[in-house]
């Protein structure tokens, strides 16, 4: 996540109060103890694994200030939220339109809790950096061993989305603005209740056709997108759907006794099964999440490398269900848009 280097609290401000704080003090003590007893030398690693084990331990004032922000922003958003609840009344009734005017509130409502909440979670950032500077230094005499900003930003997000409000509400806002998106996809898993992985354009070897249901147990994952609150765990469940696919292909020809050598699962083929597997779970809060996903992780982790390609092939797939286009047609959009991609990356 990009942030700015500036914030509402300095530093000097920050390392009077941490110095004051028993957390800080208890903290200190840890780290000084351990460093004493320890023959190996401090690593980033070492000093990162002492604040996050520390961190996520309740009753210290990070996990106060993360719950106090979760009440400050579900009472600011609490109207919005309340709107979005009386719309989801008539979600059963999937043929109703939406009034514009109900959209323009919604991505209003959308970008201004986006706003906010990055906000939050950049005051966590820098809060949690700014003490870890003051601990590093005060028992190790070295700066440098504070830990990357990846790793505290992951962190940062787990304690923002933890036991407090901020993820139910700033979810609610998502989904209030991507509800087009949700009755689309509602009437597709209508249509497609029970459909057959050929109706997807799934090659044949990969229908997997004796199968009661095909790739049952990759359906059944993504409904733990709706149990994880962190940005960084639903983007890595989206990427374990393409092992668990390559999984259940695996496990499939090895039962009916085919060979698995020259199987190989490529682009082209992902897509359609991505595109089965989501049909099946009928989890209409697909564009929610990968919203959600998109809000807090940057364009490169997004579209590049492994993971980044599955999470454009999953965002691809719920964009041939929305649109409810032919399988095939969504490939070529879907090629289109990689392309994209691949030559603004290379202008960049």
């Amino acid at each position: 996540m990009r942030r700015s280097a500036g914030g509402s609290l300095s530093t000097r401000d920050l390392s009077t109060h941490y110095e004051n704080s028993t957390f800080f003090r208890t903290h200190l003590h840890t780290m000084q103890i351990e460093k004493s007893s320890s023959t190996k030398p401090f690593s980033q690693e070492k000093v990162f694994e002492f604040f996050k084990h520390a961190i996520l331990q309740q009753d210290n004032y990070f996990f106060e200030l993360a719950k106090l922000i979760g009440e400050l922003y579900s009472q600011k958003y609490k109207k919005e939220v309340k709107e979005f609840q009386n719309l989801l009344v008539n979600f059963p009734n999937t043929e109703i339109e939406i009034d514009n005017k109900v959209k323009e509130s919604a991505q209003v409502a959308f970008q201004n809790a986006k706003k906010d909440i990055q906000q939050f979670e950049s005051l966590l950032f820098n809060c949690m950096k700014v003490f870890l500077v003051q601990v590093s230094v005060r028992s190790t005499g070295n700066e440098s061993l504070v830990p990357n900003d990846s790793n505290l930003d992951q962190l940062a997000l787990k304690l923002l989305f933890g036991k407090n409000k901020c993820y139910q509400t700033f979810f609610a806002i998502t989904r209030y603005s991507t509800f087009d998106d949700e009755i689309n996809l509602r009437n597709s898993f209508k249509k497609l209740k029970g459909a057959l992985p050929s109706r997807f354009g799934i090659t044949p070897e990969f229908c997997l056709e004796k199968e009661l249901v095909p790739y049952e147990t990759v359906i059944e994952a993504v409904d733990y997108l709706d149990l994880y609150h962190n940005p960084h765990d639903k983007f890595q469940l989206i990427f374990q759907l393409r092992k668990q696919i390559i999984k259940a292909i695996d496990h499939y020809r090895q039962q009916e006794g085919l060979d698995n050598k020259n199987i190989i699962v490529t682009g082209d083929h992902l897509l359609p099964l991505y595109a089965y597997c989501l049909a099946l779970s009928a989890n209409e809060k697909l564009r929610a999440h990968q919203n959600f996903v998109e809000t807090f992780l940057d364009d490169e982790t997004l579209v590049f490398n492994e993971e980044g390609y599955c999470f454009s092939t999953f965002a691809g797939a719920i964009d041939s269900l929305v649109s409810r286009k032919d399988v095939r047609e969504s490939l070529r959009d879907f090629k289109r848009r990689l392309s994209g991609y691949s030559k603004a990356s290379m202008n960049n």
